[in-house]
């Protein structure tokens, strides 16, 4: 697992089955076993490390008056409901209302407890290689944004809006708007997340593929204006996990 992180920085960052066997006697003296199967599902917060970042200077910089970046902690701690959340929030417009980001977030809990490996240390679980090749990509992009959205609230920024509203055309473009923190009376920042669950993850590849997504995802709108103000910085966040494996790349 890698968590790398790219603004202007990116950031790259199983449960198996546990059965009991319980013998009862039938009618006319045998004996017949029945089986309770219990998933171990993920119950412990997660310790993830922050595996790297590198720093993109605009000019001017900083791009308001000011305006400063929050510096970063060395890990983020997170359990499975607060990942559901951001799972939740990030894959919905900002006019969602209360009661379907509710639902939405019960039913991601679901999938990150079954697919998250229980202990401190962030891997998959088993029943990962269940799901379908588009299903594991789709649950992967789903947790890079979560993993996103926790890091930025962590930063001190509140999620506002998907980064759609930067653009009309088909022009690559970041996932989602923040404001708050220190960016307030400067306007918001720009995020862009990704996530990869396979087996050629590494800290370098993902250093790479959060850089290059700033790059072309972020820098082009940094110092523009967006609908919720201008953009006065922008970070590019990749994280990643082997299947089967554990601890950081």
């Amino acid at each position: 697992m890698a968590l790398w992180w790219s603004f202007g920085i990116g950031v790259y960052l199983r449960p198996l089955a546990q059965h009991t066997v319980e013998a009862r006697p039938q009618p006319r003296g045998g004996m017949v076993a029945q089986v309770n199967a219990t998933a171990a599902i993920w119950r412990t917060d997660k310790d993830v490390a922050l595996t790297g970042h590198t720093r993109h200077r605009h000019k001017p910089s900083p791009v308001s008056p000011g305006f400063s970046a929050p510096t970063i902690s060395g890990n983020l701690t997170f359990g499975p409901t607060a990942l559901a959340a951001s799972i939740a929030r990030t894959s919905t417009l900002c006019d969602a209302p209360p009661e379907m980001l509710a639902r939405w977030r019960d039913s991601e809990l679901t999938r990150v407890e079954w697919l998250v490996a229980d202990g401190a240390v962030f891997s998959l679980s088993s029943y990962v290689n269940c799901l379908a090749d588009s299903e594991r990509t789709s649950f992967a992009g789903h947790v890079g944004a979560g993993i996103t959205d926790i890091l930025m609230n962590a930063l001190g920024y509140t999620w506002r809006d998907n980064a759609a509203c930067l653009s009309g055309s088909l022009d690559p473009h970041a996932d989602f708007i923040y404001g708050g923190g220190r960016v307030s009376g400067h306007g918001v920042v720009l995020a862009e997340a990704h996530g990869s669950f396979a087996a050629n993850v590494s800290t370098a590849r993902m250093g790479t593929r959060a850089k290059n997504k700033y790059s072309r995802q972020v820098k082009p709108y940094v110092a523009t204006m967006s609908p919720h103000g201008k953009i006065a910085h922008g970070y590019s966040i990749a994280f990643g996990s082997k299947p089967k494996a554990a601890g950081a790349f």
